[in-house]
């Protein structure tokens, strides 16, 4: 296989709107995973759980919504090494550009909240990252 090919194969593109551990989301049906480069471009995509990935770019008019999930214990796996938050971890980039709007919605009633761990992030000139809170505090 070509180095291309090699990459492409990593490659993880939300094909439509939808939740992100839903196959459907994606073009070639695969949920992405840790080796994955991930773009989201032009479509809506909601995270209701941990995210592990190689990069992540979002771009154009996209909407990626991470939300908080409450834990119900303390899991000790890699994917979640905190209690009480739904861990978004991007080994090597996270990058916003175009329009795009991330959004990372923290549940004040039961104190879930998302935690970003990236290794380098960028946030273009009209591009959003925003954090909002949901439930009575």
């Amino acid at each position: 296989m070509s180095t291309i090919g090699v990459l492409l194969a990593a490659m993880c593109v939300a094909g439509q709107s939808g939740d992100w551990s839903r196959p459907e989301t994606w073009q070639g049906k695969a949920v992405p995973g840790p080796g994955d480069d991930v773009i989201v471009k032009d479509v809506a995509v909601t995270l209701t759980g941990p995210v592990n990935v190689k990069s992540l770019a979002v771009g154009g008019t996209a909407k990626v919504t991470f939300a908080a999930v409450p834990m119900k214990e303390i899991a000790s796996t890699p994917e979640n090494l905190y209690a009480n938050a739904t861990v978004v971890r991007v080994k090597e980039r996270l990058a916003i550009d175009g329009k795009a709007v991330v959004t990372a919605v923290n549940d004040l009633k039961t104190g879930a909240a998302v935690k970003f761990e990236v290794g380098s992030f960028s946030l273009g000139a009209d591009a959003t990252l925003s954090a909002d809170g949901t439930g009575p505090c």
